[in-house]
């Protein structure tokens, strides 16, 4: 199987295993997949951005940082700052998945689905 994936700035189409289909599922055939500019953009930009990077173009991510501070000391925000930075670093290693508004042919129907 083919997935379109975002890291670190651009898009990648890698094989990945097709999915098992499992109870309640159906397993479809992809015909068509929209990538949007909105959210896939939105995505594609933020990829080749740090954490830091993304809080200072957001004012409001500093006020609730400070807001947080304030409430629930250092060491509390320190430890979802670091949290954060962990998730981050992750999906830019592992990359983001892109293409959620699909079409195609149904090839496969789980146990438990019905219509």
């Amino acid at each position: 199987m083919i997935q379109a994936i975002i890291r670190k700035g651009q898009v990648f189409s890698e094989k990945i295993p097709a999915p098992a289909v499992s109870d309640g599922s159906l397993m479809i055939k992809v015909v068509n997949s929209c990538i949007s500019v909105g959210t896939e953009g939105y995505m594609l930009r933020s990829s080749s951005k740090s954490s830091i990077r993304k809080s200072l173009e957001n004012p409001e991510k500093i006020k609730k940082f400070f807001k947080k501070l304030k409430e629930n000391g250092f060491a509390s925000v320190y430890g979802k700052v670091v949290q954060m930075k962990q998730k981050d670093e992750s999906a830019t290693r592992m990359g983001m998945l892109v293409g959620y508004s699909i079409s195609g042919i149904v090839v496969a129907v789980g146990k438990n689905v019905e219509g």
